[in-house]
């Protein structure tokens, strides 16, 4: 039991927070922490090859997950991932419009790598949580084996 509560584990703020599957239902489910730390490393990934603004980072990312990101969530957690070091920031004028430029730090890097081994583990486990969910008769709310 230990090792799975390790392999869940997302160090953000030192919690320990179970999964969600990312997709459809996403609208309507309030974003959990989990979600921001996978937010998180999708944003250091962006930032691995070169420094991006805040608007194509949220454009980058509601692409991939297939819906916008709610108002300011982007610059939130860009916000707490500079605090943290895992990202360094500077303004330029492009356009004649200030815009913050972000870049991820030797520090942003290895945070990203070290969740390389529990993201490979929680792959099949969640594969297998989503097709058994998608089994499950959804119009019965009630367990059928009462």
């Amino acid at each position: 039991m230990d090792f799975i509560l390790k392999l869940i584990y997302f160090s953000y703020k030192d919690k320990l927070y179970i999964p969600l599957i990312i997709g459809q239902t996403m609208r309507r489910v309030k974003r959990e922490r989990i979600f921001k730390g996978i937010i998180t490393l999708m944003i250091l990934k962006s930032l691995w090859d070169s420094p991006k603004h805040g608007y194509l980072l949220e454009s980058e990312i509601g692409e991939i997950i297939g819906e916008k990101l709610s108002e300011g969530e982007i610059y939130s957690l860009l916000k707490h991932m500079e605090m943290r070091g895992f990202v360094s920031s500077k303004a330029e004028v492009c356009n004649n419009r200030l815009r913050k430029y972000y870049e991820i730090t030797p520090k942003g890097r290895e945070f990203f790598l070290k969740h390389k081994a529990p993201i490979t583990t929680m792959i099949p486990m969640m594969m297998e949580l989503k097709k058994f969910m998608d089994s499950l008769d959804t119009d019965q709310p009630e367990n059928k084996n009462q």
